[in-house]
């Protein structure tokens, strides 16, 4: 009996330590783990459960569509744009230490401010001349909006790679 206790008692102490880290991550607006890892001595099975945790939420996001607008506190410039999240690729492989993830997503509808003029974001990132820094710029967005609703995609140690197109 006692050792059921102690488990329990470790486990909600463990529970409340992550809920910590979640916490700081949103306060704190944080997007590499090494700040985590070296603040508060995370070790290799911290980032597994937190990579785990992002995964299994990951998965949940497919079929679910996105407004830049909806996130105030997120800055995207003059980015608005809706954007659906077609499917979650866990390639099981590692780049620079973090394990690689590949958001396929579509881009909806949006528009764009260019030199002050309106421009519909998907004709935007199709042009010859800057349409490479605005498919940046929106991979940027997308991949800003997950690490905001997911933050255990910081912890998890997650290089996400967003793959938008219209």
């Amino acid at each position: 009996m006692k050792q059921i206790i102690r488990k329990i008692l470790k486990e909600n102490r463990q529970e409340k330590y992550y809920n910590i880290i979640i916490n700081y991550i949103e306060k704190n607006n944080i997007r590499d783990s090494n700040e985590l890892i070296d603040r508060f001595g995370l070790g290799e099975n911290d980032i597994e459960y937190f990579e785990g945790e992002a995964l299994r939420q990951l998965d949940e996001l497919e079929g679910m569509s996105f407004n830049t607008n909806d996130y105030p506190s997120l800055s995207f410039g003059s980015y608005e744009f809706k954007f659906g999240i077609n499917r979650v690729v866990n390639y099981e492989t590692f780049y620079e230490g973090k394990r690689e993830i590949e958001i396929d997503t579509k881009i909806l509808s949006g528009i764009l401010d260019i030199n002050g003029e309106t421009v519909d974001v998907m004709a935007a990132a199709i042009d010859n001349d800057y349409g490479w820094e605005v498919q940046g710029e929106m991979q940027d967005c997308v991949s800003d909006i997950i690490r905001y609703l997911i933050p255990e995609t910081v912890a998890g140690n997650l290089q996400i790679d967003v793959n938008a197109h219209a």
